[in-house]
């Protein structure tokens, strides 16, 4: 870490007696750092986008906080120090989930998706990734989902040439596909980035939700997600569904929601995704 980055934080939180690099973050720099009395789990980045990306993710972790339905670490500092961003919160000690905890992990989401807003979106824009997310607010869900998720990330990619032009659906028709095929629903507070690496299970199994990416959406799209790269036991699935009393998410719904993210992986990462987005346009448009 930066000297001046230490000597600042150290000044913040009380002296850090060490601090150590923690491998895995494809977008940030992560450290776990110890002072006499706490352990922190520190992000840096120096990209441009670094506060506005750190500074959103505090207001996520806040807003899912203060819904009393699931934890997330406390933020403790966010700014920058010279040209590096850092995000200062809580260390979690983690630990592998058993059946017990994907059980209230399950439990706990459901209540989180029963925190309601009367329209889509949210206050403020954020960012899935290093990517900007609009989060305009709307009264209609497909309306948001297609203008707000799926057209910004098709412009994008073809913007990058992942896609021609032809490639790209017309937006009428996107419309008419995902009227079809999503229903609304009561918007409901989104982790909105809902992978096995944005949850954990702390020593005493208590669970935690990080790296947020909030705004108030259908509840399936998180569950979509969840689906997308595994990491979550079936169990998990049983408790949440049986906790919200509502139809599991259909075949249909999960290709659809799962195409924003394809979208983002494309764009973030690059052409290994393509085959997996060009499958779903294939199915759908």
């Amino acid at each position: 870490m930066n000297q001046t980055l230490k000597s600042y934080l150290s000044e913040q939180l009380g002296t850090i007696t060490k601090i150590v690099e923690i491998p895995g973050g494809d977008i940030s720099t992560a450290y776990c750092a110890t002072t006499a009395f706490q352990q922190f789990f520190i992000k840096t980045n120096t990209a441009n986008e670094g506060i506005g990306m750190f500074q959103t993710e505090k207001l996520g972790l806040e807003e899912i906080a203060a819904t009393n339905s699931i934890r997330t670490p406390e933020v403790h500092l966010c700014g920058q120090s010279e040209s590096i961003s850092f995000l200062v919160m809580d260390y979690i000690k983690s630990k592998t989930p058993d059946a017990k905890n994907f059980q209230q992990l399950g439990i706990q989401m459901a209540r989180l998706h029963q925190c309601h807003k009367k329209e889509y979106g949210w206050t403020k824009d954020n960012y899935i990734g290093v990517l900007p997310q609009s989060n305009q607010i709307m009264t209609d869900w497909v309306e948001f989902y297609v203008k707000n998720r799926l057209l910004p990330q098709m412009t994008l990619a073809k913007h990058r040439r992942f896609f021609d032009r032809k490639e790209v659906p017309e937006l009428d028709k996107m419309m008419d596909i995902c009227y079809q095929n999503l229903p609304s629903d009561i918007p409901c507070l989104l982790h909105g980035d809902l992978w096995a690496g944005n949850y954990l299970i702390d020593q005493d199994g208590i669970p935690y939700l990080i790296d947020p990416a909030v705004y108030y959406g259908h509840h399936q799209v998180d569950m979509a997600m969840s689906c997308l790269f595994g990491g979550f036991d079936e169990i998990f699935y049983d408790s949440y569904y049986d906790q919200l009393s509502t139809p599991w998410i259909t075949e249909t719904e999960k290709d659809l929601y799962q195409l924003y993210y394809l979208l983002v992986h494309l764009n973030l990462f690059g052409s290994a995704y393509y085959h997996s987005v060009r499958r779903i346009l294939d199915k759908y448009f």
